[in-house]
């Protein structure tokens, strides 16, 4: 077995900017609460976040399904999924998304694929970046 690795004295952290800020509140203890989302079909592996005033949003990452619940976790509605029509998902395997404010979704997939979908889940944009 031959093991190998690249190395550098040079601290990289040291050239990174440092903020420092007085203002910047001290936060020593944190609330957690539990919220219980209804039951729905997905594969196992999702990506969940919320949006502020639009309830918490769960991304599966293999049949591409976009779930919404409210704040309270019921499911208002599912969209997305796997296909071709624009308001479905070309990827087949997410590696990540992420949603803006106003509700665009951007994604990425692990062959390198990338769609951009406008606040009403149709596709604005599908590419591929091809590696040499």
């Amino acid at each position: 077995m031959l093991l190998g690795s690249c190395s550098n004295g040079d601290n990289v952290y040291d050239s990174m900017r440092r903020i420092v800020s007085d203002g910047a509140p001290a936060y020593n203890s944190v609330r957690l609460e539990q919220l219980q989302l209804d039951s729905v079909r997905y594969s196992g592996e999702s990506f969940s976040w919320a949006q502020e005033g639009q309830g918490i949003c769960c991304l599966d990452i293999f049949y591409g399904w976009l779930y919404k619940f409210d704040a309270d976790g019921h499911l208002v509605k599912r969209t997305l999924g796997n296909g071709r029509a624009s308001n479905e998902s070309i990827i087949k395997h997410y590696m990540i998304g992420t949603m803006s404010g106003d509700g665009e979704l951007a994604i990425a997939g692990s062959s390198l694929d990338f769609e951009y979908f406008s606040k009403d889940l149709t596709a604005v944009n599908r590419f591929l970046i091809v590696k040499d």
